[in-house]
């Protein structure tokens, strides 16, 4: 009984791996557009809220070191900051006031994410 269990059970695992996972990987190679936007979703949408807690201490920390650099500089300018690889723009959240952003992205399709 157990081996036409498991028989059934690797018959259906294949199946579903060739009839979904196969033209799944297959775009995720051969399709530029389809490989952007999937890994922008991944990356704001799953990896972001798993890794968060681990990365805002960092970057509190980070952005406080930079701080202390910044204390006497004229706050009636604007502090010009070049981000490059914004992602889904977690760190905008740190800039000091009066800053005036430009964001750089390879990927289009964080756009979506950032502005959204």
């Amino acid at each position: 009984m157990e081996v036409v269990f498991y028989g059934a059970l690797t018959t259906l695992w294949w199946m579903s791996s060739m009839s979904v996972l196969l033209p799944f990987l297959l775009l995720l190679k051969f399709s530029k557009f389809f490989r952007d936007r999937w890994f922008s979703f991944i990356f704001v949408r799953i990896l972001g809220p798993i890794f968060s807690p681990i990365n805002l201490p960092l970057r509190k920390k980070t952005f406080s070191i930079l701080g202390k650099h910044l204390k006497g500089r004229d706050t009636s300018k604007e502090l010009e900051v070049l981000e490059i690889g914004i992602g889904g723009g977690a760190n905008l959240q740190f800039y000091p006031e009066n800053s005036k952003l430009t964001a750089v992205d390879m990927n289009e399709s964080f756009k979506k994410y950032f502005f959204g």
